[in-house]
């Protein structure tokens, strides 16, 4: 009996693993898959074969065109095998990137997915830092959740084989997101850690950056609750101090003299760019 269900398994394999056809339409990509929990059960003898042939059916089906329809089910049979074999380390980071496509310019779809993959990779390898990687720029490319991918990143550089990026990258995510206060407090955290001399004074500079952006950012308040109250954007701090929205003073920490340009937004002369993503 063994044998005849070892046979039945291999023939399961063949079938599935096969080179995807070229007539062979993304709709044809469906799941067919057992709960993990059953599978258990009713495979356990020959379980890892049928991870393997979940494993295969996955790859073939990548080369597929993609469509909302395939990369969702790309998502459920990664979950399957994951759920099967939750220290298969490649099959979070190999499916999870393959999920994300470009519907038209700066939009994505199936970020959400791609993130939830690697967000169940690090359950299983919380000190891994390609999939804290992965996770990061899905959150901040794909779904543009600057503030969770900073701290995504942030969480990254406390990590043994962090990137040298990682650290300064986590504060500008946390800055763009309008929580300077936030992203200042995590710089000072990271310099607590045993970093490179080059990424510690990276962080030095950030910090007084930041000192300078908290400052910059409660005049962005204050400019658009100004508008909202005028109908107009202020042209000056003064406006701004004047009106009663804004009691804070008209230079930053660094001495640099803010002002306010065209589109209610401070700026300094202490800085060259604000601490933004630029696209």
């Amino acid at each position: 009996m063994r044998y005849v269900a070892f046979f039945v398994s291999v023939s399961c394999v063949v079938f599935f693993s096969g080179p995807p056809s070229e007539r062979l339409h993304e709709n044809d990509f469906r799941p067919i898959l057992l709960r993990p929990a059953l599978a258990r059960t009713v495979s356990k003898p020959f379980l890892p074969l049928l991870v393997d042939v979940l494993w295969l059916r996955s790859l073939n089906a990548i080369g597929l065109k993609d469509s909302e329809q395939k990369n969702r089910a790309l998502h459920e049979y990664g979950v399957a095998i994951t759920e099967l074999d939750p220290r298969f380390r490649v099959a979070y980071a190999f499916i999870g990137l393959n999920i994300p496509f470009p519907a038209a310019r700066n939009v994505w779809v199936g970020g959400d997915l791609a993130s939830d993959m690697f967000r169940r990779g690090l359950k299983a390898f919380p000190k891994d830092v390609n999939l804290h990687l992965y996770l990061g720029f899905s959150l901040f490319h794909h779904e543009r959740k600057f503030s969770e991918a900073g701290d995504v990143f942030s969480k990254a550089a406390k990590l043994p084989g962090a990137l040298p990026f990682m650290a300064p990258l986590a504060t500008r995510l946390k800055a763009h997101s309008g929580e300077a206060e936030d992203a200042l407090e995590m710089t000072r955290s990271l310099l607590l850690y045993q970093l490179d001399d080059d990424v510690r004074r990276q962080l030095e500079q950030r910090v007084r950056e930041l000192q300078v952006e908290v400052v910059l950012q409660r005049v962005d308040r204050a400019s658009r609750a100004y508008l909202n109250l005028k109908g107009h954007w202020p042209t000056t701090v003064e406006e701004l101090q004047i009106s009663g929205l804004y009691d804070g003073p008209s230079s930053d920490p660094a001495g640099g003299f803010v002002f306010i340009d065209t589109e209610g937004k401070a700026t300094s002369t202490s800085l060259q760019r604000r601490l933004e993503i630029y696209e």
